[in-house]
């Protein structure tokens, strides 16, 4: 991709050719020493303190009860089994099949817990170079929220790996030599987005913004002088990657849903219901309640009760937009109250309803003052010093890009500090890098 290729390599500037200085011995072994230390943090956390098989409520319930349904010759999955993107019970599934116990299950959720911050570290090399790749795998290695969700039978710790991985494979595709590399790492990353998607369905408005901000700036340059085919051949091998398991999911959820469509999960709707329906606490639906995610932490108490079903897509949308019409300035704030609640020093659901609360609460701050104001410093001054184009067209923005399609969709439906929290993975790199260019600056 021209000039991209070395902007997306080893250097820490956007604009510097030269290499970066190696780390020492001696920063590689403090490296590797946060590393092994976390890899026991979590073997205690997971196997120890909270193994998952005893905190099986809410969202993890519904993931067992489909995967048991999934693996039962005797049973048929419907349209209430669509609820949510089909990959955690379906990996649940194999599991049960393998071992009921689940114990198998645990050691697996321990495996890609432990691989996450190897993960981020890719990452951080492939697009700022080794030393922000090892500063962000130290990082990530005693980030909480990271350890946590290897404690819960959710999503978070699959999309979290899954996330850096994709990501680490589209700018690895940007820059490896020739273009059939170029193709099958991007088709690789497509993949990866199914998969993605088959965990969480803010997968999609993550992409979605991550590629346009691409086009829209980036490829735009790269194009303007003469070098953007590379661009175009990786997103088009994107694309077809992306696309069989895509199109299988999307068929298969689209029966359950009674012919509608659906691409990963037919609760979007209901959230919507759920987060715009006034200052609601719970909601009782013909065959479902679910609190509002924000109830607790702001007070809501109010109860309501609703005469269809949970995953009636038209009613639970007529009913949101009757409200939203009824009440437009409320239904705007409670929005901007999703972005607060979920960009914010909220702890994070479930650790902080565990014993281990005081950790949640304590990284909610580390999330606060570690990574989002050293992120807000440095945009205020990217731009003062070199202004907007150069931020829009530089792979910082890129990289954060996909939490632009996390807002849009929270502030639509819903919001909550764990639909973010795998994100903050983008934030890790992108600090470890500012911090791996000032020491670079100091050697």
């Amino acid at each position: 991709m021209g000039s991209t290729a070395s902007d997306l390599g080893q250097t820490t500037s956007d604009t510097s050719g030269a290499t970066a200085p190696r780390m020492s011995p001696t920063g590689w072994s403090l490296v590797a020493a946060i590393v092994v230390a976390g890899v026991v943090l979590r073997c205690f956390f997971t196997l120890s303190w909270n193994d998952p098989r005893t905190h099986v409520y809410s969202d993890m319930d519904q993931y067992l009860y489909v995967a048991r349904k999934m693996i039962d010759p005797s049973a048929t999955l419907d349209i209430s089994d669509a609820t949510h993107p089909p990959a955690t019970s379906f990996v649940l599934g194999r599991f049960l099949l393998l071992d009921p116990s689940l114990t198998l299950a645990v050691w697996f959720q321990l495996l890609v817990s432990v691989l996450t911050p190897l993960a981020v570290g890719a990452l951080g090399a492939v697009v700022f170079g080794l030393r922000a790749g090892a500063f962000a795998a130290a990082a990530a290695s005693l980030y909480f929220p990271f350890i946590a969700y290897g404690g819960f039978f959710l999503a978070e710790v699959h999309f979290t790996m899954l996330l850096v991985a994709t990501l680490a494979l589209v700018f690895g595709a940007w820059r490896v030599g020739g273009d059939v590399g170029a193709g099958a790492l991007g088709a690789a990353a497509g993949v990866g987005f199914s998969a993605l998607l088959a965990f969480k369905a803010v997968a999609l408005p993550a992409f979605a913004t991550f590629w346009l901000t691409y086009l829209a700036f980036r490829w735009r340059r790269e194009h303007a002088r003469g070098a953007g085919r590379r661009g175009v051949i990786v997103l088009a091998a994107f694309c077809a990657g992306a696309l069989p398991l895509t199109v299988t999911m999307t068929q298969s959820c689209t029966r359950l849903n009674a012919g509608n469509l659906c691409i990963a999960g037919n609760k979007g709707p209901a959230d919507f219901l759920l987060g715009h329906y006034g200052r609601v606490g719970t909601i009782h639906w013909k065959d479902f309640t679910y609190g509002n995610p924000p109830s607790v932490a702001r007070g809501y108490s109010s109860v309501v009760k609703l005469d269809f079903s949970y995953v009636d897509g038209p009613r639970n949308l007529a009913a949101a937009w009757y409200w939203v019409r009824q009440h437009p300035l409320e239904a705007l704030v409670l929005s901007l109250d999703h972005l607060y609640d979920t960009f914010s020093a909220t702890p994070s659901w479930p650790a902080e309803a565990t014993s281990l609360w005081a950790w949640a609460h304590l990284f909610a701050y580390v999330y606060l003052v570690f990574l989002l104001a050293p992120l807000l410093w440095a945009t205020v001054e990217t731009v003062r010093r070199h202004g907007w184009a150069h931020l829009a067209a530089s792979r910082k923005l890129l990289l954060f890009s996909p939490i632009f399609g996390l807002a849009a969709a929270v502030f639509l439906t819903n919001g909550e500090p764990r639909y973010r929290n795998p994100f903050d993975a983008l934030l890790i790199v992108l600090v470890c890098a500012l911090a791996a260019r000032m020491v670079e600056r100091r050697t």
